[in-house]
């Protein structure tokens, strides 16, 4: 699936400020400084995510350099797996046992529990990038203050079901203090939405196409969730 570009000449600003996912996907709908956000109408059918979400945007700072993040969103309330605790499971105390235990080799196995969450939205997918970076990690390549770039990454995948009703959010963001422990650059992030683009591997069951009715557009503005709470996952990347 192609989110659809913007019209010719059509931009969107935001402000690159050190915060929380929480803030991130906070209130989408309503316009906040430190992000940009698109979301989907109510999706007719499930939808299944299988492969890595790609983010390509042609940007203008009026800095340097930038930190940027990409935030893949479901919007919806449902129960998921709460990856965050535990990385989604529980060790229980009773064993499974399987075929003969030696000296060297038990054959018992702790039991696992799914671990359950009821939230209105998940972050799906999320991925990084300091736009001097967009050709290299190791070497540096800063852009110039007013001219655009396309800075280009990939994201955190997973297999993951869009169920019908939900909608699917894209937020872009600056620094991600949930996974960053860099300082914010204060820059202001132009994106050029008519060259702009993010790119989800969408399938559907056997025999099913996928066509743009499938995804379709919000007649009106649709406003999330208003305060999220999202638990700090138990293992950082920093």
């Amino acid at each position: 699936m192609n989110l659809k570009p913007g019209n010719n000449g059509e931009t969107a600003s935001f402000t690159d400020v050190r915060q929380s996912e929480d803030a991130m996907v906070a209130d989408v709908g309503t316009a906040k400084a430190g992000r940009i956000a698109f979301t989907t109408g109510e999706l007719p059918r499930d939808l299944r995510m299988s492969g890595t979400p790609e983010v390509d945007l042609r940007v203008s700072l009026d800095t340097p350099a930038s930190n940027l993040t990409a935030l893949l969103v479901d919007f919806g309330e449902d129960t998921r797996v709460d990856w965050r605790r535990g990385q989604g499971i529980t060790t229980l105390a009773e064993e499974d046992c399987h075929g003969d235990s030696t000296a060297d080799d038990d054959a018992c196995y702790k039991k696992v529990a799914t671990n359950l969450a009821t939230r209105p939205l998940e972050v799906v997918a999320r991925g990084w990038i300091d736009a001097q970076n967009r050709d290299s990690l190791s070497e540096s390549s800063p852009l110039t203050p007013g001219t655009y770039a396309q800075v280009k990454w990939k994201t955190l995948p997973q297999e993951y079901v869009f169920k019908k009703g939900h909608r699917i959010g894209l937020v872009i963001a600056g620094t991600d203090s949930n996974y960053s422990g860099e300082r914010a650059t204060g820059t202001t992030v132009t994106v050029d939405l008519h060259k702009s683009r993010v790119e989800i591997p969408l399938v559907l069951g056997v025999g099913h196409a996928l066509n743009g009715g499938d995804i379709p557009k919000d007649k009106g503005t649709w406003h999330g969730p208003q305060q999220i709470d999202l638990p700090v996952p138990d293992n950082k990347l920093y």
